[in-house]
């Protein structure tokens, strides 16, 4: 692989090639895990019991689970999106993009810190899985 030269003739440094790669394995592992915007429907199955909202999102990623939980409590408490947006730190256009799912420019551990910011505990939780079903990633929200 060639990698462009400067007019000075100094070529790329071999870390920032790496770091480059990278980044780009990351993206792309990103954008293919969004099979989500192609759905007829933007809002996630939603089961009920008495303790707790599950949110069961086949072929989900986490952030989108945790972007459904936001907007969730948003609608659930009637807020506005500059009460959101002041909650948050961010402003009323990312708010709206954010509560019609548009998360890319958002991390997991952003959007967690959202939900905390709104009020809310987040855990993570890591156990074994029973032999009758396969390993899952599961969101829920009380």
């Amino acid at each position: 692989m060639h990698f462009k030269k400067s007019l000075a003739g100094i070529a790329t440094r071999l870390s920032d090639v790496a770091l480059i790669r990278e980044r780009l394995k990351v993206a792309r592992q990103d954008y293919e895990g969004k099979t989500w915007l192609n759905n007829a429907s933007p809002l996630p199955a939603v089961t009920s019991s008495p303790t707790s909202t599950s949110l069961t999102l086949r072929n989900s990623t986490p952030k989108r689970r945790l972007g459904a939980a936001i907007c969730r409590i948003v609608e659930q408490n009637h807020l506005s999106q500059a009460e959101v947006g002041a909650a948050l730190g961010i402003s009323q256009p990312k708010v709206s993009a954010l509560l019609h799912y548009k998360l890319e420019g958002y991390s997991v551990e952003r959007l967690m810190r959202f939900l905390v910011a709104l009020g809310h505990d987040v855990e993570i939780v890591v156990r074994a899985k029973p032999r009758s079903r396969s390993a899952r990633i599961a969101v829920n929200a009380a």
